[in-house]
């Protein structure tokens, strides 16, 4: 796959080799005890993605008790995005109830790069971007600016009933990440090394099933997610779900069920009911409340909030 977005160069300039984007991968499925091979451009999913999920996942929507993540750990990547997913080599193997994952990823990626030769310390990016754009020239001098080693894997064993895994990722920076030192960046992700892990669950018992992961940073700051999924009767479903996720836990391309776009400073517990009275009409509603207990970008204390 090649992509070029409008405004950017084409076959000269900083773009001599034409396309802004290429991704490739060859991708392996169910041969013998290998359930996936990846190779080249690929997502990675784990647990209820508070440490990692990479395709696409919904949040709050019309399908209320659409809550729980579920789908492959590796798949091959196919969009456009220029960040969202691993350049490497993953694998899957599995025997009986048995399930184990690695993978690594080295690829370069855009970030906003600071030289800061007045104070005489090391060079170091402000964010990390993620539009993709290569238009001016800000633009281009930011493309490919860091680079990152992601490697980590995930070990499960299911059956009828329970589902259990464990996960670690851990990644490096060729360049400290630095954020501004305003009050809502204090817990901000930063340094050139960080590494998230979780164990998560599934469990079914008769019409019930409950599911969560728990997660830590390399530095214990933790976060948790645990879930239920009711058959109240044949017309009327229930979902509830519960969060707590510490201001200072940080990850990266993750996407758990939560209210902010990323799992980070968030206590919150989300209800969702389903009825259907009748073959012709379904009735559903929810209701989440929720707040954070640290700042964020252009709010200036802790906040709360319900919606419906």
């Amino acid at each position: 796959m090649a992509e070029k977005d409008a405004g950017e160069q084409f076959f000269k300039g900083k773009q001599k080799l034409g396309f802004d984007f290429y991704s490739a991968h060859i991708f392996l499925q169910n041969f013998g005890n290998i359930k996936s091979l990846a190779l080249g451009d690929f997502t990675v999913n784990l647990g209820q993605g508070l440490i990692q999920w990479q395709s696409l996942a919904f949040k709050k929507s019309a399908d209320v008790i659409a809550i729980r993540r579920e789908g492959s750990i590796l798949k091959p990547y196919h969009s456009a995005g220029e960040l969202n997913f691993h350049r490497g080599i993953g694998l899957t193997i599995a025997k009986r109830k048995w399930q184990a994952t690695v993978f690594i990823s080295y690829k370069k990626i855009d970030a906003n790069f600071v030289s800061d030769t007045l104070q005489q310390q090391d060079a170091f990016v402000s964010s990390l971007q993620n539009s993709g754009y290569h238009r001016t020239k800000s633009e281009v001098d930011d493309k490919g600016t860091q680079r990152q080693l992601v490697f980590g894997g995930n070990l499960c064993y299911r059956n009828k009933r329970l589902q259990i895994g464990i996960s670690g990722i851990h990644y490096n920076f060729s360049l400290a990440i630095q954020k501004s030192p305003d009050p809502y960046n204090k817990y901000a992700l930063s340094g050139k090394a960080f590494g998230n892990y979780s164990i998560d669950y599934g469990y079914t018992f008769r019409n019930m099933h409950f599911f969560g992961e728990a997660a830590i940073t390399g530095d214990l700051k933790p976060a948790l997610l645990a879930g239920m999924i009711v058959s109240v009767s044949s017309f009327a479903d229930m979902a509830l779900l519960y969060r707590n996720i510490s201001p200072s836990y940080q990850s990266l391309y993750s996407n758990a069920f939560t209210e902010n776009s990323s799992p980070t400073n968030e206590k919150g517990l989300y209800a969702g009911l389903s009825v259907r009275p009748n073959d012709a009409l379904q009735i559903d509603a929810y209701a989440d409340m929720f707040k954070f207990p640290w700042l964020k970008y252009r709010v200036d204390g802790p906040s709360a909030a319900p919606t419906f």
